[in-house]
């Protein structure tokens, strides 16, 4: 028996986000890998040529995001 269209059960309703952080294509390991240390250069320099706080926090998260992807890849790849 095949089941109807309707919403998603109750258990399913929910948005998972988690899924974000389990990167499991080489595609993702790539944009890790140039996103991580390109962010985090990128802010340590505006820090230094006194860019807006903004810029540099928003370019190092930036640069955290890459790594936690990187990271995400090699954790969920070794499974």
């Amino acid at each position: 028996m095949t089941h109807s269209a309707g919403p998603p059960p109750r258990d399913r309703s929910r948005l998972n986000l988690w899924h974000w952080l389990k990167p499991k294509s080489s595609r993702a390991l790539i944009f890790g890998l140039i996103m991580g240390p390109c962010g985090l250069i990128g802010g340590v320099r505006s820090v230094v040529n006194g860019m807006p706080i903004s810029t540099s926090l928003g370019l190092l998260g930036l640069g955290l995001l890459g790594l936690l992807i990187v990271v995400g890849y090699f954790v969920n790849h070794d499974r």
